[in-house]
């Protein structure tokens, strides 16, 4: 836990609307100061359609000090350089195709869950009987 961090940043978003750079570099000047990795989650990151939150979380990432790691779950490809941070390494990606189970998997789980032994036909059908007390 990183309590105070961004705690410096709550005068100037409450006063005359500082500039967004401004306001940036006083969240990774306080971010510089932990010495301890802190992970920053934006779920639903699809619903932000405000250019200027892009934006001003590109900037953030950008200048983004090494203990900070940023993970964005979203539906669809945010409008941020994913691949300038892709070629430079800077992104790792999960993917639905990564979350999938294989159909091994998919035959284990009913085996290991419900008692259900599958056949490789079923699984590959995607048929299986699971018992109703599931």
């Amino acid at each position: 836990m990183a309590p105070t961090v961004g705690v410096s940043i709550i005068p100037l978003l409450d006063s005359t609307r500082p500039p967004v750079s401004f306001i940036l570099t006083t969240l990774v000047n306080d971010l510089v100061t932990l010495d301890q990795p802190v992970t920053l989650v934006l779920d639903d990151y699809h619903i932000i359609t405000n250019s200027a939150v892009h934006d001003a979380l590109t900037a953030l990432l950008d200048a983004r000090p090494p203990q900070l790691h940023v993970v964005i779950a979203s539906r669809e490809d945010p409008p941020l350089p994913l691949s300038r941070w892709r070629v430079a390494g800077e992104l790792t990606e999960l993917r639905a195709a990564d979350l999938r189970f294989t159909s091994a998997e998919v035959a284990a789980f009913f085996a290991t869950v419900t008692g259900v032994a599958l056949a490789d036909a079923d699984v590959a059908a995607g048929r299986g009987t699971v018992p109703a007390t599931m």
